[in-house]
C-alpha cells in the first residue's frame, strides 16, 4: 500500500479513472474529501493490479461504489476483494442505486463505518486546522512589520483625535 510500487501505466490508468468518475463516486467525494471525516481518503488509488476507488491509508480502508456491471462480475471482484483482504484491507462495497435510494442513510452508514475502523485500529481522527474567524483579521500582516504597535488617528465623536493600537 505504499507508494513505492507505483509503474507509469497504473498512474496514467488512476488518472482516467479519476476523470471519468460516476455521479455515486463524486457524490461519495464530497463526503470523504477536505478532512470532514477526520481521515485523509485518496479517490482511484492504485493497490497492487487494482484501483480503489477510495481509499484511506489510516484506516487500511477501502469504498467501493459498484454500478450495475458490478452484477455481471461478481466473480472478479470478489478475487479483488480477497487480494485486499490479503493485504489486512478492510473492504466495504456499496450499490450505487442503493446509495441513490437513500443518500442520507447512506451518509449516515458511511461515517459509522469510518468511525467504527477507527474505534477497532485505535486511530483518533485529525480535523484540519481552520483559522478561527472572530480572532483573524483579514488585514492581519498588511503592509506592517507584526507585532508594531499602530495607532489609528481618526478622530472621536467630540471630534478629538485620539490614537489607540489597533
Amino acid at each position: 500500500m505504499t507508494r513505492f510500487d507505483r509503474t507509469p501505466s497504473k498512474t496514467a490508468r488512476a488518472r482516467a479513472l479519476r476523470k471519468s468518475r460516476s455521479n455515486a463516486e463524486a457524490l461519495v467525494w464530497s463526503l470523504l474529501r477536505g478532512g470532514v471525516t477526520g481521515f485523509h481518503f485518496r479517490r482511484q488509488h492504485p493497490i497492487g493490479p487494482f484501483v480503489a476507488d477510495f481509499y484511506c491509508a489510516k484506516l487500511k480502508l477501502v469504498i467501493e461504489m459498484d454500478g450495475d456491471q458490478h452484477a455481471l462480475q461478481m466473480q472478479r471482484d470478489q478475487r479483488r476483494t480477497d487480494y485486499l483482504e490479503r493485504k489486512n484491507l478492510r473492504v466495504v462495497r456499496f450499490w450505487n442505486r442503493q446509495m441513490f435510494a437513500d443518500i442520507r442513510g447512506f451518509e449516515q452508514t458511511l461515517l459509522n463505518l469510518i468511525r467504527d475502523r477507527a474505534s477497532e485500529l485505535g486511530v483518533a481522527p485529525q480535523f484540519p486546522q481552520r483559522p478561527d474567524p472572530l480572532h483573524t483579521s483579514p488585514f492581519q500582516g498588511e503592509g506592517h512589520p507584526r507585532g508594531a504597535e499602530q495607532k489609528n488617528d481618526a478622530p472621536n465623536a467630540e471630534g478629538e483625535v485620539v490614537g489607540w493600537p489597533r
